[in-house]
């Protein structure tokens, strides 16, 4: 009979441990999202008698939380469930990262780069999932400057956005803006540090011509207290160690992390929101 193991030899262990092959992988933060309708949500609807109806669903400038779903879309893709939680919001800006998008009325077809830290760094453009340039945020929008006949200045349609990190309620989210609220976003970056502060979230009814939107505000409550920013300082370093896992796991595997397919396929849904939006102002 095999006599039992009482003691166990950790350095022994280390060592076979070591001999085996590494496995490359990482841990991508995949967070729940908040959002803000800019424009009212409505569906078209027939009554009895066959005459169309236009239905209210969502007042612009309602926030709500969308969460991945078990059911699929036609695609075999879990489909994200909204749920409105009012007009009003509070939360703390742990941190944000920036990405490049545009959609193209008259192809109907989106644009966008990967999410993205630096303006400096080399960004790959992608349109429906092939890459058709690379540069840095400047280089990139360059390629689509044009005058605005309505006032005369060079613009780029390749549009900033910014996807931010939000602590709201004891959970993190993440929030992509853009337009009007990323402007308005960062004018209030110059004011404040926002992951130092509570900030309250609203909205304010825009206008241009017959198109009608609401832009999102940001508001200081006040600032935060000692354990709340140890609290803020955990999930930003959970944050930034998730970014650098990914960025190590495409170095070890010899592929330049911004031009990866992965990458791509997973932030499609996310820049598709924002491109939407987009769309909806335009049109």
């Amino acid at each position: 009979m095999t006599k039992e193991i009482t003691t166990i030899n950790q350095e022994l262990l280390n060592q076979i441990a070591g001999n085996m092959p590494a496995e490359r992988s990482f841990q991508r933060l995949l967070l729940p999202r908040l959002g803000m309708y800019s424009q009212d949500q409505t569906i078209e609807t027939k009554e009895d008698k066959g005459k169309k109806k236009i239905e209210l669903i969502s007042e612009a400038g309602t926030f709500y939380i969308e969460n991945e779903s078990e059911e699929l879309n036609e695609t075999g893709k879990k489909v994200w469930a909204k749920t409105d939680i009012g007009d009003i919001i509070e939360g703390v800006i742990v941190y944000y990262r920036k990405q490049l998008s545009m959609y193209d009325i008259a192809t109907e077809k989106y644009t966008n780069s990967p999410v993205y830290d630096n303006d400096e760094d080399i960004l790959p453009l992608f349109c429906e999932k092939k890459e058709i340039a690379k540069g840095t945020q400047a280089e990139l929008k360059a390629k689509y400057k044009f005058i605005d006949p309505k006032d005369g200045k060079p613009k780029s349609k390749l549009q900033d956005n910014k996807i931010l990190f939000i602590l709201h309620k004891g959970e993190l989210y993440q929030m992509a803006i853009k337009g009007t609220s990323m402007y308005s976003f960062s004018s209030y970056l110059r004011g404040v540090v926002p992951p130092t502060v509570l900030t309250s979230f609203n909205s304010e009814a825009k206008s241009q011509g017959t198109t009608n939107w609401n832009m999102m505000t940001f508001k200081q409550i006040r600032k935060l207290a000692d354990n709340e920013l140890e609290e803020v300082l955990n999930y930003q370093t959970m944050i930034r160690n998730s970014i650098k896992a990914e960025k190590d796991y495409f170095a070890s595997i010899n592929i330049e992390l911004d031009s990866s397919p992965i990458k791509t396929e997973i932030e499609e849904d996310w820049t598709k929101d924002i491109a939407d939006d987009l769309k909806a102002i335009l049109g």
